[in-house]
């Protein structure tokens, strides 16, 4: 974990807004993220509704705050929420500019969305959330007003709920308008806020629990243990144990499976992982996630040819795995089929395969359901699986 801090860095960039013609929101009314952050759509703003530059006499200012002390936070506690409020000051006091419009956008430090915003419910007419490329931006939907008749003075807020434990630094960036509201830029005075970037504290910071924990490949004396990843996970601490003990035994993973080698055959096992993380490792999870080795002559618990068929990761949004265990020499056919029974793909074709394990990659060409068909001999074995 980084060094807890909070950084102001200040967007110098020209920066352009939309208000008055688009006074339901600039991304909304398609000129996308102009906030500056480094993701996103960036909107274009080369069109007559456009704003003006940047100016320095409106002054703007961002704070992320700690809702029971309401006081600035210097870094986050994974998926609590905070206020954000953004206030603004036109010091040209010659002019009084009775509106205003706004954006913000939040991002990760490897620039993808961080958190979720939330809108309290007295601000729900006048501002919104929007799509806009990879992010989200927060803004307003309609001509927002000063704090007072008359004044200059310009404030918003909103709440932000910070991301899952172990996602990095968040940077808040932002801008303002105010405008006299004439439907042109003339006279109108952007400025952009300075970023203000934080860091999860480390001190409160827990690594998530693993999830949809399964087995394949299962023979007399191993098994294959995979997992859903977990973000920010270093390490996974796994233990298992035959139903019925109380002693542990206790092996490591890198990666979000494992071979666990040396078990009794013709033995159940219950198992559960732990994630570790720059924070506090996860709690282990429910360890009532069982699996039952072969009997040692190779009795299978399919049948007596084949010791198991699995498709795993499953749902999964990347390739998963075919994988099964010969108990005799077979010949097997694997076909893949859409949810309309068309065949998209045939991992093996009639062959002739030995004893002992076999896996093979399943690539499918869109998200969906497909099922996967196994021909052994004269049987069928069918898996759903699940493309995100």
């Amino acid at each position: 974990m980084k060094k807890n801090s909070i950084a102001f860095t200040l967007f110098l960039a020209t920066m352009y807004i939309v208000l008055s013609s688009d006074m339901d929101g600039a991304a909304h009314h398609g000129h996308g993220n102009l906030t500056g952050s480094p993701t996103g759509a960036v909107g274009h703003c080369q069109t007559s509704s456009c704003h003006g530059a940047n100016n320095a006499l409106t002054i703007v200012q961002l704070q992320v705050l700690d809702t029971s002390t309401m006081l600035p936070i210097t870094t986050y506690n994974a998926l609590q929420s905070y206020l954000v409020t953004i206030t603004g000051n036109d010091t040209d006091v010659a002019t009084v500019l009775p509106g205003f419009g706004f954006q913000a956008s939040t991002v990760l430090g490897n620039h993808t969305q961080a958190g979720t915003y939330i809108i309290p419910s007295n601000l729900a007419s006048s501002i919104h959330t929007y799509p806009c490329g990879s992010t989200t931006v927060v803004e307003h939907t309609i001509v927002l007003h000063p704090t007072s008749a008359n004044s200059n003075r310009y404030a918003i807020q909103f709440y932000w709920q910070a991301p899952p434990p172990a996602s990095d630094s968040v940077t808040f960036y932002s801008v303002l308008n105010a405008v006299n509201g004439d439907g042109g830029k003339s006279g109108d005075y952007p400025n952009a806020a300075p970023n203000v970037t934080i860091y999860e504290d480390a001190s409160t910071a827990t690594c998530g629990i693993p999830t949809n924990i399964a087995d394949s490949l299962v023979s007399p004396t191993s098994a294959f243990l995979y997992w859903t990843s977990v973000p920010g996970a270093i390490t996974y601490n796994i233990q298992y144990r035959p139903v019925g003990t109380s002693t542990w035994s206790n092996t490591t993973a890198t990666t979000n499976s494992k071979t666990i080698t040396g078990l009794t055959p013709s033995t159940t096992y219950e198992f559960s992982v732990q994630t570790v993380c720059s924070g506090s490792p996860s709690l282990f999870s429910l360890s009532n996630d069982t699996l039952t080795t072969l009997i040692s002559n190779g009795v299978s618990v399919i049948n007596n040819n084949m010791s198991d068929f699995s498709v795993f990761p499953n749902p999964s949004s990347v390739d998963a795995n075919i994988a099964y265990h010969l108990l005799t020499p077979q010949r097997i056919s694997i076909a893949v089929y859409d949810i309309l029974g068309n065949k998209v793909a045939q991992p093996v074709d009639k062959e002739m395969q030995n004893v002992g394990a076999h896996t093979y990659k399943l690539a499918v060409p869109a998200a969906g359901v497909y099922f996967v068909s196994m021909l052994s001999g004269n049987t069928a074995y069918t898996r759903q699986f699940v493309k995100l």
